[in-house]
């Protein structure tokens, strides 16, 4: 059956066991069954099979009926994908791929962003405890501070780029 099935292509295959045919040959009554058989999945099962492949977008290759050895009927269908299917499905999974770089892509950027905000947070932290440091020493050292009497002469120091007396540039 599989070898059979295998190597037809197209509908209206019919495989019939030798010694099926020989009966049929013999037997007017065998003969009227297998017809009956035969006609029945020409006349029905066909259109329905035709029916379903469109149904799932696909496109019959071969089809066809088998009468086997011990009187049994079979029928078998193999089909594919029809172009329009394939052509669908392709174009779906390159969205897909396409929709997942450009996340990537966004992730990467905001990612870029948050370590960019954080390094700023991290320099103004450094900054403002290496001027709060500078401010304590001199405090501590002469009560008075070197670019003036008030913090804020030292913020627009630092701000202005100005090195402090004990040779630090904030």
């Amino acid at each position: 059956m599989d070898r059979f099935a295998g190597g037809t292509a197209g509908s209206g295959n019919v495989a019939i066991a030798p010694n099926i045919l020989e009966q049929m040959a013999n037997d007017p009554e065998k003969a009227a069954y297998y017809e009956k058989k035969i006609s029945d999945y020409f006349n029905c099962g066909v259109p329905k099979t035709d029916a379903f492949m469109a149904m799932i977008g696909h496109r019959k290759t071969s089809e066809g009926l088998v009468i086997h050895e011990d009187g049994t009927v079979t029928h078998y269908l193999s089909g594919e994908e029809s172009p329009e299917k394939i052509a669908k499905f392709e174009a779906e999974q390159k969205a897909k791929r396409e929709k997942k770089a450009k996340e990537r892509q966004e992730s990467i950027a905001r990612s870029q962003e948050a370590a960019d905000e954080r390094r700023r947070i991290q320099e103004e932290i450094y900054h403002k405890r290496s001027i709060e440091a500078v401010l304590n020493e001199q405090m501590l050292g002469s009560g008075t501070f070197a670019f003036g009497d008030t913090p804020e002469s030292v913020l627009t120091a630092y701000g202005a780029g100005v090195s402090i007396s004990n040779g630090l540039y904030l």
